[in-house]
């Protein structure tokens, strides 16, 4: 196809126009889906409750399987690395070199990967044993 022309119609909608290699011209609409990049971005996670309960015990992040990398890093309130992972699997515990970390307030930053784009999220994290 030589030169084609796409213009926007709608929202989730294009009309495109080309000429082919036999001098035939071919109109069509096309309708795609918009989906907002926020929606499909993990939800951050706050707290978690590391007590083998079964409920909160990992810091886990829903969808992260649509995405080609996935890396972690732990902050405690000093700015200390505490726990790094570049292909995180929805697993930690709240842990420094297998010890429990106390109580308290850490900080992370969750790095995702999507069609050659990097996502940096970050947020506070509480950590409560009881």
């Amino acid at each position: 196809c030589i030169d084609p022309i796409i213009r926007p119609v709608s929202a989730g909608k294009i009309w495109v126009n080309y000429i082919d290699e036999n001098d035939c011209d071919w109109t069509d609409t096309i309708s795609f889906d918009v989906i907002p990049l926020e929606s499909i971005m993990p939800q951050l996670v706050n707290i978690i409750t590391p007590n083998s309960d079964g409920r909160n015990d990992e810091l886990s992040f829903e969808g992260l399987g649509i995405f080609q990398e996935v890396a972690l890093e732990v902050f405690n309130q000093d700015g200390n690395k505490l726990y790094q992972s570049n292909n995180y699997q929805n697993d930690w515990t709240g842990t420094l070199n297998g010890e429990d970390l106390p109580e308290g307030v850490y900080f992370y930053v969750l790095q995702v990967l999507l069609d050659d784009r990097v996502f940096r999220l970050d947020s506070d994290l509480t950590i409560v044993r009881d």
